[in-house]
């Protein structure tokens, strides 16, 4: 009787191991899942960020070509025009704010790699 008890505690055992170990499976089925979509998810972000950064480097490049211009406008006009002098600044500014742009999106390219 004895060893009957003990064969029932073993097998009572064993089926509730077996029980654990199907719900473990579930669950790292369901882990892989949620890491596939999560990659899946972060390339689409990282090919979104480098498109956005190459788009600014080309904007960033049109701008400093006009601000080039817009010198040699300037120094061949002969004049300070008020004008002329707040596009600059303007135009300065947004060069600034590309730049910073840029930058924060390739800290934050980097740091998503």
């Amino acid at each position: 009787s004895s060893a009957v008890l003990n064969r029932e505690r073993v097998q009572r055992d064993q089926e509730r191991i077996e029980a654990q170990q199907a719900q473990l499976n579930i669950m790292q089925t369901k882990l892989k899942q949620k890491t596939s979509e999560a990659q899946t998810v972060k390339a689409s972000l990282e090919a979104k960020v480098l498109k956005q950064t190459e788009k600014l480097m080309l904007v960033r490049g049109e701008l400093t070509e006009c601000q080039e211009l817009l010198e040699l406008t300037q120094r061949a006009s002969g004049t300070d025009a008020p004008k002329l002098d707040a596009e600059f600044e303007m135009l300065k500014q947004e060069r600034q704010q590309l730049a910073q742009v840029t930058e924060e999106l390739r800290t934050a390219h980097a740091r998503d790699s």
